[in-house]
């Protein structure tokens, strides 16, 4: 029996055809598969420590101790002072064993805000733990640190007062607002990079004491203007991540906190900034 010839111009347009019609035919039949059972996951929550005041930044390091940042107090002492530094960081063992780590954090009330000033986040890179805490960048190395040594003094640390560095740059600082470094991340060549959650900009630390503006975060028309708060509304930065190529940025708002007007932005290593996600009303991190 002699084979069809597929080679001619009329049998060109039949093999696909005769392809399109079996796949056609096989979607046709019925089909006796069962989708499989999908079992939802439960989320399992396990308590590991509790009874820990004001907690704010939470880092894991590579043998498993979960260092965790606490604010402190701004409660004035006998004679009235706020400059409580009583900021801390506590390590977390494995076991769920609970340690003072650094004490001695730099904690005041801030006469712009009226708000606590305190310890806020960490960021462990290897032994190195960075802590922002009042006007400070502390650096803290934790090689050496064993969970039940007695706890690091703040006070012996390297530290660097960001506050000041910020109220000496004119296109951020003004009166009316002050400077509260609150979140850090790594970026390119290693730099650490601060979301100033008073100042509303980016920070570019690029070595010891030496800061400058990377970006500023714009406020926004005040949607209840005229009637609640004025023109426009502060956009707060209060976390910063960078994916290896490009920053993020969250944001809440100043009063009168409309809804809906909040953004994630997205910062390139150049600083330019443009909105990555928007419609949101309060984002911490």
């Amino acid at each position: 029996m002699k084979l069809p010839d597929y080679s001619t111009k009329n049998s060109s347009f039949f093999l696909p055809f005769s392809i399109s019609s079996f796949i056609l035919l096989l979607c046709l039949l019925p089909c006796s598969c069962e989708k499989p059972e999908v079992t939802p996951v439960k989320d399992k929550i396990t308590l590991i420590a509790k009874d820990l005041p004001g907690i704010m930044g939470v880092e894991t390091d590579r043998i498993g101790n979960i260092w965790v940042s606490l604010s402190g107090t701004d409660i004035p002492d006998d004679q009235g002072d706020t400059h409580n530094d009583n900021g801390k960081v506590v390590v977390i063992t494995p076991q769920g064993q609970v340690h003072d780590a650094i004490v001695h954090l730099s904690s005041y009330t801030n006469v712009h805000s009226g708000e606590l000033q305190g310890t806020v986040h960490i960021l462990l890179d290897g032994s190195i733990l960075y802590i922002l805490s009042g006007d400070y960048l502390y650096r803290a190395d934790i090689s050496r640190y064993k969970p039940g040594d007695a706890p690091i003094d703040a006070a012996k640390l390297p530290r660097e007062n960001i506050v000041t560095k910020i109220e000496s740059i004119p296109s951020v600082y003004n009166p009316d607002m002050d400077s509260h470094p609150y979140h850090l991340t790594k970026g390119p060549r290693g730099d650490l990079y601060i979301a100033d959650a008073g100042a509303n900009a980016i920070l570019h630390r690029k070595g010891e004491n030496d800061y400058v503006v990377f970006a500023e975060i714009p406020s926004l028309p005040n949607p209840f203007f005229p009637g609640m708060g004025g023109p426009d509304v502060q956009s707060v930065p209060t976390s910063i991540r960078f994916d290896g190529k490009n920053f993020f940025v969250t944001t809440l708002t100043g009063f009168p906190f409309p809804e809906g007007h909040v953004s994630v932005y997205k910062i390139t290593p150049a600083g330019q900034l443009s909105v990555y996600q928007k419609d949101f009303t309060m984002l911490t991190g």
